[in-house]
């Protein structure tokens, strides 16, 4: 037609559990252009490490989380924070855990550039739904120390259905919404939705 539209997004994720450790890591990258004019550039990586305690449903955690994204009021936003999760449930179908503690954040390029205290509020849920399909949902809840109002919150829903076991090809439904509660003219939700072709090794 008359217009030139190119959507890119790659990523990857790493999980490594032991008796007494859980490490997860997931990256996503997004670059869109329309007519030539770039419309979207942004990444999104976190990293969590828990120290498992076989005896206790208790687990130590910090948690590391970068933000990039050229059309938000800041460059960079770097997130950093510890605490403590519960394990409510832990079977081979279903897992939920809370987690609760305190951070700070750092914003680059932005109009509110100070170290920001924050606690921290959260939750993981995951449930296999069959053989082949399988539903993940974590949820962040950021309020900042110095005013409650000032909050953010990241919300991150994966769907997943194998479509080759041989090979270890899946499909994923994924929605990224990140809140912001002062945007500095910006929009206060920020969602990234796709739908991916995976590959497991």
């Amino acid at each position: 037609g008359n217009s030139e539209t190119f959507n890119f997004r790659t990523g990857g994720q790493l999980q490594r559990k032991t008796y007494f450790s859980d490490f997860k890591f997931n990256t996503t990258y997004l670059k869109n252009t329309a007519d030539g004019d770039e419309t979207a550039n942004r990444n999104y990586t976190e990293a969590r490490h828990e120290w498992l305690r076989p005896t206790s449903r208790w687990s130590p955690y910090v948690h590391g989380l970068l933000e990039y994204d050229e059309f938000r009021n800041f460059g960079l936003r770097l997130t950093a924070d510890a605490g403590m999760g519960y394990q409510f449930i832990d079977t081979e179908e279903t897992n939920f855990l809370l987690r609760a503690g305190f951070g700070a954040s750092k914003e680059f390029d932005s109009p509110d550039d100070d170290v920001k205290p924050e606690g921290v509020m959260g939750a993981e849920f995951s449930r296999q739904i069959s053989a082949r399909q399988s539903l993940d949902m974590t949820i962040d809840y950021y309020p900042s120390v110095e005013d409650f109002q000032d909050y953010r919150i990241n919300t991150v829903l994966n769907w997943v259905f194998v479509i080759d076991e041989e090979n270890n090809l899946s499909l994923k439904l994924g929605i990224i919404d990140r809140y912001d509660s002062t945007p500095s003219g910006a929009k206060y939700n920020d969602i990234d939705y796709s739908l991916l072709l995976l590959w497991a090794f």
